[in-house]
């Protein structure tokens, strides 16, 4: 079974921040049995952090390692981002104008200067039905994704910056010898986007798809 922690209808902001009292190491957040479940004949099921509506993560410096779920989603998710309320500093409520209306303010979404390792499906993914707010993909290494594209854009306005993408794998068991699923490194399903820098080494499909 799997444990799952979802914030909703709060009125306040979680802050999950801590001190780490490391000088050469990043944070990892990782699976026990990652090895078991990445192996053969495993169930391929790890981390899956979404975010969503006018919820937003800010990850920096972090290692992700066997995340994605193959039957469901990507290491990290965005998805449907709106504008997030301003806050107050003091009390960390919503800031209102002189006619009520919640203060908001672009959402701040972002994974920067981070490893995601063994994602057992895509890794980075912003990706909506319809519109969603930008995000910032940038100076990250991603290494091995499976049987989906590693990073996949399908929303305008993000950016996508300095990013090492590698070995990105096609599951071929029990389908025909040719199969049109063109996974990639990078997957950019719309436009504008800006796009700049990235590369991409090793994909048994594409390295870029570039749409638009």
């Amino acid at each position: 079974s799997a444990m799952i922690k979802e914030y909703t209808g709060t009125t306040r902001t979680l802050d999950a921040r801590t001190e780490v009292a490391l000088v050469t190491s990043n944070i990892e957040v990782t699976a026990a049995d990652g090895n078991v479940t990445r192996a053969e004949g495993g169930e391929l099921f790890g981390c899956h952090l979404i975010v969503d509506g006018d919820g937003y993560a800010s990850l920096s410096h972090v290692t992700i390692s066997y995340g994605g779920q193959l039957a469901t989603g990507p290491t990290v998710a965005f998805q449907n981002l709106k504008p997030v309320p301003q806050r107050s500093v003091e009390t960390g409520e919503p800031l209102t104008d002189v006619s009520g209306e919640t203060l908001t303010q672009p959402n701040p979404s972002s994974v920067d200067f981070s490893v995601l390792l063994y994602n057992m499906h895509g890794a980075l993914w912003a990706a909506s039905e319809g519109e969603s707010e930008p995000v910032s993909l940038t100076n990250n290494v991603v290494f091995e994704a499976f049987d989906k594209s590693a990073v996949k854009v399908t929303t305008t306005g993000n950016t996508i910056q300095g990013n090492l993408v590698m070995n990105v794998m096609k599951q071929m068991a029990g389908k025909s010898g040719f199969d049109d699923q063109m996974v990639s490194n990078f997957e950019i399903m719309a436009q504008p986007n800006f796009v700049l820098d990235n590369v991409a080494a090793g994909s048994e499909r594409m390295g870029f798809q570039v749409k638009g």
